[in-house]
């Protein structure tokens, strides 16, 4: 299950078995049916998504209430609505399956606290 991200990480930083253990001990895995909306504005965005197959698409409404397609989210990918990963404040984007989508996810809290166990995910992220 954890192959695709591994490899994804291991062309920007070089982990030992025990920190892919660790790492990998933090993620969560989800899977989604076409149309499930992982992530809506006014939620916290808690967690960084990775795509281990599937499909997502990232997107707003503009004030005519059109969708404005930000950007899609295929397999190898990573993406959440980072402003509010990041200040921790609500979301003002959708993220949504367009087909069914296995998901690896990762917590804020989680995420740094692998910048302090192990510094070079600094680097990658």
């Amino acid at each position: 299950m954890f192959d695709v991200i591994l490899k994804n990480i291991g062309k920007h930083i070089t982990l030992s078995k025990e920190e892919e253990d660790y790492f990998t001990s933090k993620l969560v895995y989800e899977v989604y049916k076409k149309r499930d909306v992982v992530l809506e504005p006014g939620k916290v965005a808690l967690y960084t998504y990775f795509v281990t197959d599937g499909c997502l698409k990232l997107y707003e409404y503009d004030n005519n209430g059109f969708e404005n397609i930000i950007t899609f989210v295929p397999k190898d990918w990573w993406n959440s609505d980072l402003y509010s990963f990041l200040t921790q404040q609500p979301a003002t984007q959708y993220l949504q399956a367009i087909e069914k989508t296995e998901l690896l996810k990762l917590s804020k809290t989680d995420l740094e606290d692998l910048y302090v166990k192990i510094p070079k995910f600094e680097r990658f992220f």
